[in-house]
């Protein structure tokens, strides 16, 4: 299994009280895969708050870029989820 620690900006720092949540998944699992995890994670959080819509137009990152829906997961590491932001 592979520990995924996923770093909380913007609006996602309204559901956890820490800003690092961590995972655990299978090896070539999928950032498709990893969200839908994360949205049961949330929503048990913080019920009815609207985390699903708030995830959709939300990015997974690493390090280095920003992740596609079919990047799959093969180490252990940690990402961010970046909400969408607005302003000037």
């Amino acid at each position: 299994m592979l520990e995924i620690n996923i770093r909380l900006f913007g609006a996602f720092r309204d559901f956890a009280q820490n800003p690092l949540v961590s995972f655990e998944c299978a090896p070539g699992t999928s950032i498709a895969e990893l969200r839908l995890q994360m949205e049961s994670r949330l929503e048990n959080m913080r019920p009815g708050a609207g985390v699903s819509g708030l995830l959709k137009q939300s990015v997974f990152a690493d390090e280095r870029q920003v992740l596609g829906e079919e990047f799959r997961l093969e180490r252990s590491q940690e990402l961010a989820i970046i909400p969408p932001v607005c302003g000037g």
